[in-house]
């Protein structure tokens, strides 16, 4: 196995977490994170008198991880997220035609806008920053 392959792997888990997170309305998402604390957090008093060290751990581990995936929805509510519309778009080193092309982006391919000068969009794809003319892009 290469690193190439890892990085893909790693890239695809990303992006289908982040799918699965932003189709969940933020509202039900607090609820639900609220609820679990809520619960857990009786039964982790229960298991605390009765010394179940074991199970308590792993519901401390559990509810630790139910807040970083909130934050990091809370992260992807204050994004812009664009598709690549065309078969390939062109990624440059700066906001005009005029600058190196440093690279392309597949189409279908999500991308998360940063700000917009001109015509270009900057974007952030797979760890890398790159400018794309807005054109090639749909805004999700």
């Amino acid at each position: 196995m290469q690193i190439n392959d890892i990085f893909e792997a790693y890239f695809a888990i990303v992006a289908a977490t982040t799918r699965i997170l932003r189709s969940i309305p933020l509202l039900n998402f607090q609820l639900m994170v609220l609820m679990l604390w809520v619960v857990l957090f009786l039964y982790m008093r229960f298991l605390l008198k009765r010394k179940k060290t074991v199970l308590f751990s792993l519901l401390a581990v559990a509810l630790t991880c139910s807040s970083v995936l909130l934050m990091f929805r809370y992260i992807i509510q204050q994004r812009t997220y664009y598709v690549v519309t065309r078969q390939q778009a062109q990624a440059l080193s700066g906001p005009g035609s005029d600058f190196t092309v440093i690279g392309s982006v597949p189409g279908g391919q999500e991308v998360i806008g940063n700000e917009a000068v001109g015509n270009f969009i900057k974007a952030r794809w797979r760890w890398r920053t790159l400018w794309i003319n807005q054109q090639d892009l749909k805004k999700l």
